[in-house]
């Protein structure tokens, strides 16, 4: 398409009718002078090794970890509970960990966990519903996951 490309500023002028508009233009273009570009050195990149990327994905899967005496009863043997995304699945949920803490979990157990219904004087609710993941960890691996609670 570059045949039809018009490039000097003599064709150009010759080609179009002076108006007030493009009488500016051309007078401009031909003070112009072309410049030279110099030939573009592009660096040669050297080898990086890539570091675990935490995705937006990741971020969603893995919503807080879960603070009871029964889940810290169960860290000491090397299972971690959290609440995670409704529609999350167990192949997910290991890459999560995996991701974000840098451990690979041998197992990872799922609970669907229904809402307790409530009443506020007359009116009936229900809180909602959650997923819950256990992960377990190979022995001699553990994860920091609150601190100072």
């Amino acid at each position: 398409m570059d045949r039809f490309k018009k490039t000097k500023p003599e064709q150009i002028a010759a080609e179009t009718k002076p108006t007030k508009k493009t009488t500016k233009k051309v007078a401009a273009s031909k003070v112009a002078a072309p410049k030279e570009t110099a030939p573009e050195v592009v660096p040669v990149k050297a080898e990086t090794v890539a570091a675990p990327i935490v995705t937006k994905t990741t971020n969603r899967i893995l919503i807080k970890p879960v603070v009871t005496e029964k889940a810290a009863s169960a860290q000491s043997g090397g299972k971690y509970t959290f609440i995670v995304a409704n529609w999350a699945k167990k192949a997910t949920i290991k890459t999560a960990v995996k991701e974000v803490y840098g451990v690979e979990p041998v197992t990872v157990n799922v609970v669907h966990v229904q809402g307790h219904r409530v009443r506020f004087g007359k009116n009936i609710g229900q809180h909602s519903d959650f997923k819950k993941a256990i992960v377990t960890l190979p022995p001699g691996k553990t994860i920091t996951i609150h601190e100072g609670v």
